[in-house]
């Protein structure tokens, strides 16, 4: 459950203290709405925003927030049609409020925010994606580096977090394991060595980061930049109208992309041995695979979920 902001009601004395007396009465949902509005540092859809969300919301309560919002002049509207985004003093308080929330959260050894937000975004544009860097990821790391005497604790704490969240279930980890690694990243230089097993990633930006002996074993991967090996590649896909793109290996691997290949989507462990055949439904939505190991499956190209398993007797060489 989303908790809200913990922003303490002070006396107004001036614009800070106004804002943050303002935005401490919102309800959370509103508070959600700006903070991802601060995360995004550009004007935004609905339909973009709802995206976002690890929480679901219904497009109705997401129009009501802002329109919230947009009553007491704590968001404006973009240029873009349709579009909206944070007042500039508000933008400038909530970055703050993210940080200091972040930092507290990981040296108290939980994760609430870090697990609803996404401090960096792997698709964003990439002069957004260096100013998320520099303005979220960089002073929350500091914040943590400052508290810890030596440099090797920031290090042992991101990973037992990282240990913590992996024992949780795929859909309740969030942004959270991307969050770490991209902490991580910014501290190590590379994340060589490191064990990203069972971890469910969302949102991760690795591209040309050093990721040599990183274990992945059991992780899915989705909506992630990065540059990578893999294994022999045996079959390959694309969805009818090119929304997807995908590709199989030797060892029953499936990795799809979005973007015309550009922003890894999903990566998973789909069968015990190699898969010769894919095929998109119509649709988009269905993926099916089939391999050497007996089994077709069919699976939701949003969530990755496996959605039905049949066997088969002959040997598959294509599902088109």
């Amino acid at each position: 459950m989303s908790k809200k902001l913990l922003i303490k009601e002070k006396p107004v004395g001036n614009i800070t203290d106004l804002l943050g007396e303002q935005i401490a009465r919102l309800s959370t949902l509103e508070q959600r709405v700006l903070c991802w509005l601060a995360i995004v540092r550009e004007p935004v859809t609905i339909d973009e925003l709802l995206a976002l969300l690890v929480t679901p919301l219904s497009r109705v309560q997401m129009l009501e927030a802002v329109d919230a919002s947009h009553r007491r002049s704590l968001i404006e509207r973009g240029k873009r049609p349709g579009s909206f985004t944070l007042q500039s003093v508000v933008l400038e308080y909530l970055t703050a409020i993210l940080v200091a929330e972040g930092s507290s959260e990981i040296q108290h050894r939980r994760l609430d925010r870090l697990i609803e937000y996404s401090l960096e975004q792997a698709h964003a544009k990439e002069y957004v994606r260096q100013t998320q860097e520099r303005l979220l990821l960089c002073p929350l790391l500091m914040d943590l580096q400052s508290a810890c005497p030596r440099r090797d604790e920031v290090e042992t704490q991101l990973c037992s977090l990282l240990d913590q969240v992996r024992e949780q279930a795929d859909s309740a980890q969030g942004y959270g394991p991307a969050n770490l690694i991209a902490l991580l990243r910014l501290h190590r230089g590379h994340l060589s060595g490191l064990d990203l097993s069972r971890l469910a990633i969302r949102g991760a930006y690795l591209q040309s980061v050093e990721m040599h002996d990183a274990k992945l074993s059991g992780a899915q991967i989705r909506d992630s930049v990065f540059t990578g090996i893999f294994d022999a590649i045996w079959a390959v896909a694309v969805s009818p109208n090119g929304k997807w793109w995908a590709a199989s290996s030797r060892r029953g691997d499936v990795c799809v992309w979005s973007e015309r290949g550009r922003t890894l989507h999903l990566a998973w462990r789909a069968h015990s041995d190699g898969i010769l055949g894919l095929a998109f439904s119509p649709d988009e939505r269905i993926l099916a695979t089939g391999s050497w190991d007996g089994s077709v499956k069919l699976w939701d190209m949003e969530s990755g979920a496996l959605c039905w398993t049949g066997l088969h007797a002959d040997l598959i060489v294509s599902l088109a």
